[in-house]
Parts: structure tokens; sequence; C-alpha cells
């Protein structure tokens, strides 16, 4: 059985009352708390960056029990933005929302199955090929010992056929390094105790062709913040065009600047400097106004036992103390902007003249990769060789501070091919306000729209958005019949 104190990282907590009833005050500032229970849901949510006081991910960090009816934490990512400030949970892997699970019981804490947006479902086994200590974090007596490491085996199973990736994947060189810190400190400007874990794709850190994933954990969040690293030389490699803005921390242009500021950015493992390269930094919080239970019946099916959540009952909703470095700053942009987390946006104000554009780094894709050949602008490719079904390609960002108004979006694509199959509908460009579910502008592209082989071309689409709309989002339909890359959206309002 798991000991209590390190139960304690991994399952976030709740605040208590005097009189012992919860409250939706944040963990990190109340005296009295405990750990979530089973089928308990929660007051707050934390968020990671902040966009107008909406955070992109919502992350949580539950216990549920397995088939065996033992406790196991499944960390819950809930990409809105919005849903989960109102308490809804619309559990939607094509928005990419997604999990990970982790088995508790054995020798190591390790992650047994994860839902993400580029392979989706996967169940995770190790070294004897069963799923306990499959992809290992840190062994059960971190707390005891403060540090360690292991190489160990995993072996990877796709369970959806959507997934581009192949069915089973393999390696039995996997470095885990893991450490127990004080004192670390946080986007929010919140200092906490962490277990940090880093995940190596292959134990020799020297090599150019790795990767890292880094995993903090705290008492009173769980699951806390994400990172992804690369050796320095494969990011230069891989975004020769963008280099400032992912391979270059000090540039002043860099993707994760105002998100992942706290920390170092770049560090030498294996006598080579490396780059974080993403990150969620999920410690900002935010009270809710109902119960929020980010679980669903289709998440982990087989390896949890979904639970129903516990009765709604009262909780105290006033406004927040201030509780991070972001507040003040957050506070005036809700006075002073057309949206806020409390309230709908101002339609009484005549809005500014709104001018933007959103690299193809804001979205997110279900399936292609990072292509700059042809001295083309860098953006998302897909390709008819890739083997897979036409479908969404590109969405999001998920904007929640544009007033009503008429636009203009722009999206900036190419392709490898104009002089053949010229009326092929290749793509359809469309815009959706509040998470997808309301289509407001829509536009099929034809290979004969475009005008030459290899050349960026921006496709305009104008709409009408009705007041108080909440995760306006741009997306791409790929139809599978040729070669698309997208390099990203501007934005401009018309009326």
């Amino acid at each position: 059985m798991i000991k209590t104190d390190l139960y304690d990282f991994l399952v976030q907590d709740v605040c208590l009352d005097k009189d012992g009833r919860v409250t939706a005050e944040d963990p990190y500032l109340c005296s009295k708390k405990r750990n979530l229970e089973v089928g308990e849901s929660l007051h707050y949510v934390r968020v990671d960056h902040i966009d107008n006081g909406v955070g992109v991910q919502a992350l949580s960090s539950l216990p549920v029990k397995g088939p065996d009816n033992s406790i196991r934490v499944i960390h819950s990512k809930d990409f809105g933005p919005g849903d989960f400030l109102e308490g809804s949970f619309n559990y939607n892997t094509n928005l990419g929302d997604g999990f990970d699970l982790m088995e508790i019981q054995g020798r190591y804490i390790s992650f047994i199955r994860t839902m993400d947006g580029g392979c989706f479902d996967q169940r995770f086994y190790g070294n004897d090929g069963s799923q306990e200590d499959a992809w290992v974090l840190f062994d059960n007596e971190i707390l005891e010992n403060k540090r360690g490491e292991l190489t160990s085996e995993v072996s990877i199973e796709r369970l959806e056929a959507r997934a581009t990736c192949d069915k089973w994947s393999h390696s039995d060189s996997v470095r885990t390094l893991w450490d127990y810190r004080q004192n670390v400190q946080f986007q929010s400007g919140k200092s906490m105790e962490v277990l940090d874990s880093f995940h190596f794709a292959h134990e020799d850190l020297s090599r150019s062709n790795n990767a890292l994933e880094r995993f903090l954990f705290t008492k009173e969040y769980g699951f806390t913040r994400w990172e992804a690293w690369l050796p320095k030389s494969r990011c230069v490699e891989e975004h020769a065009q963008n280099k400032d803005r992912f391979c270059e921390p000090s540039s002043g242009r860099h993707i994760l600047d105002g998100r992942c500021d706290e920390g170092e950015r770049e560090a030498v493992w294996g006598d080579q400097m490396w780059v974080m390269v993403d990150c969620r930094d999920s410690t900002h919080h935010r009270k809710l106004n109902r119960a929020y239970y980010p679980l669903h019946s289709e998440m982990a099916v087989g390896d949890v036992i979904y639970k129903e959540p516990s009765p709604e009952y009262p909780v105290e909703t006033e406004q927040q103390a201030p509780n991070d470095k972001n507040t003040a700053e957050e506070t005036s942009q809700n006075s002073d902007d057309e949206a806020s987390t409390n309230n709908p946006i101002k339609e009484d104000v005549e809005p500014k003249e709104i001018h933007r554009f959103y690299d193809s780094s804001n979205f997110n894709k279900n399936f292609g990769y990072t292509d700059s050949s042809h001295n083309a602008p860098t953006g998302v490719a897909v390709h008819t060789q890739m083997g897979v079904s036409p479908g969404i390609f590109i969405y999001g960002p998920y904007v929640s501070d544009l007033p009503k108004g008429t636009y203009r979006a722009q999206f900036s694509l190419l392709v490898d091919v104009v002089d053949r199959n010229r009326e092929d509908a290749i793509a359809t460009i469309e815009v959706t306000r509040n998470q997808g579910k309301e289509i407001i502008g829509q536009r099929a592209l034809f290979r004969s729209d475009f005008d030459k082989a290899f050349g960026l071309k921006e496709f305009s689409l104008s709409f009408k958005l009705p007041p108080n709309s909440r995760g306006v989002e741009f997306r791409i339909h790929w139809h599978g019949k040729t070669y698309l890359r997208f390099s990203g959206v501007r934005l401009k309002s018309i009326q």
C-alpha cells in the first residue's frame, strides 16, 4: 500500500472551513485541508497560462478505483477555454481533452495509460509486460532517499485506429531521474515542495535524437507542471525557420514567454545543451459557482471503475483574494477589456480595432507534422502518404476575448501541386464559437484557388460574432487529396 505522505503529492487537496465543510478556496492558501476523495466533485479549477482570466487547460488530479478495487490516480486534462469555469466537463478528445492514468501500488509510481492529441488512447507496459511499473516516474521511497534513477523498458500499445502512430512501439533504454525538492517557484509565484521526474526517451543523454518530458507534483495540487525538452541541436534542425520562437529562450520571441518564465529553460544533460519547447504550469486557482467533476465514463475504459459524482453541496464563492503575481494584472485586464471570468463580454463599449496573427504553434492538430521544406514558411503539414483518414486537421486556439462584430479570418495555406485535378475540393476552412458547438463561417477550398506550388496564400473567411461568444475556434478539414501546409490565421475586425 502506498504511503500516506507520498500519496499527498499525487492527489490534489480541497480546503475545509471551521466546521469541516469543503470550500472553493485555494489549497495553497488555506490552513485546513485534505485530499480529494473518490467520486468527489471540485469547486475550483487549476489552470495554466492566463488569457484574460481564462485558462487554456484545466488540470485535475483525482483518485479513482481500478478493476481490482485498488486506488489509482487519474490526471484529467480539460481544454476549454471556458466550459470548466462554468463547472462543465464536456469530454471531447477531438478538442484536446485527455488524461494520464497513474498506478501507485507497485515498486515505482508510474503512468499506465494516457490520452493525448498525437497518438490518442495508449497503454504502457513495463519490463515484465505488466502495467505495474510501466512509464516510471519515481520509486515509492523518494521522500526517504530524496533522489534516484532507473533505466528501464517500456512498451506502448495504441488503442485507436485513428492514430497515425504504430500500433506498438518498444524501448529498452528509457532513462528516468527523480528528485525531491523544496521551495520550487512556479509561474503563479507560488513556492512549493515538489517531486520532480525527468523521463528521457533514451538513456544516452548526449544523443541529439532524444527527448525529455518532465513532471512536477506538489502536495497542494497533485500533478502540477509538465514540460517538454529537446536537445538544442535537434530543436534547431526541426525549427530552422523559427528557431527564435522555439529554440532560443532568451530571444524575447520565445513561444513560452509569459507562460513558463519561472525556472531554467536551458540546461545541460549528457554534455549537450537542451531547451524547453513546451510547458503547462497549472498553478493558477479559479473558484467555481458550481461543482465540477472532470471524469467521464469513456476515460480509461477497462482500467478504472467510473463512479458518478457525489451530490453537490453549497460552497462559498466570493471573489478570491489575490494569490499570485498575475492577480493585479488580471484585475486590470478584466476592467479594461471586453471579457472577464465571471461576467459576460461588455457590449456597451465601442470595441477597439482588432488585428491579430495566430501562427501554427497556437493551434492543436489531429495529425500532421512540422514542415519548413521548399523554402516556404514553417507550418503544420499533412499529405496523402501518411495513411490518415480525411477529417479535422487543425483546430484552435479558442479565443474568448472578442467583442461582438464582423471579422475577417485569413487562413495561410499552401499545396505542393496546382496544375492537375484543379477542381478537387481539398480543404474546408471554418470558424466556430463555444468550443466548436456552433459554426459561424465556412468556405470550401479547391486546388484551382492556389496560384503556385509551395506558394503561401491567404484565404479570407468573413463571419459575424454574436455577443458573449466564448471559445472562438478556427479549424481546417483536410479532404485527403493533397499535401497541405498550414501557417496561421490572421484575424481583423472589419465592422
